[in-house]
């Protein structure tokens, strides 16, 4: 992807990129340490639910955070968010977090992984969760008929 990027930015925009390659076994530290115009990074989520994106990516005070987005409306928006017991009032929070942090152009989306899985016919009850985790207690298997 940053070859790409890269490439991309310095003809159309005509502007000179330099790629500075982080310590990969400490990214997030690294990053944090080392501020840039713009960082790669991937996230994927633990839990499904918004505060495991919006708040961990970009509240003032995640780890996660690692371009230093902050806004004090929003943080406030997050904290209230995470503990709004009402569903409904809860994912209006987080759809107004979202709105915001698009419009501030918090950070920019630029892949989505898909995963393609092969399962045999003989295995029936396979689900997959939202995290993308097969739901094993479903799963059964048929037997093999033999031919006669």
């Amino acid at each position: 992807y940053t070859n790409a990027i890269v490439g991309t930015w310095e003809e159309v925009l005509g502007v000179e990129v330099t790629v500075a390659y982080l310590d990969p076994e400490n990214y997030v530290r690294a990053s944090r340490e080392n501020p840039a115009h713009a960082a790669l990074f991937g996230w994927g989520a633990d839990y499904p639910d918004p505060e495991n994106f919006l708040d961990i990516l970009f509240h003032t005070n995640s780890e996660f955070n690692i371009n230093g987005y902050s806004n004090p409306v929003i943080d406030a928006l997050m904290e209230e968010a995470r503990v709004e017991q009402d569903p409904d009032a809860r994912v209006a929070l987080y759809q107004e977090i979202e709105e915001s942090l698009m419009a501030d152009v918090a950070a920019v989306p630029i892949t989505h992984s898909q995963i393609d899985l092969l399962v045999n016919p003989r295995v029936k009850g396979f689900v997959v969760s939202p995290l993308g985790a097969p739901i094993i207690h479903l799963l059964s298997l048929e037997p093999v008929v033999e031919d006669e």
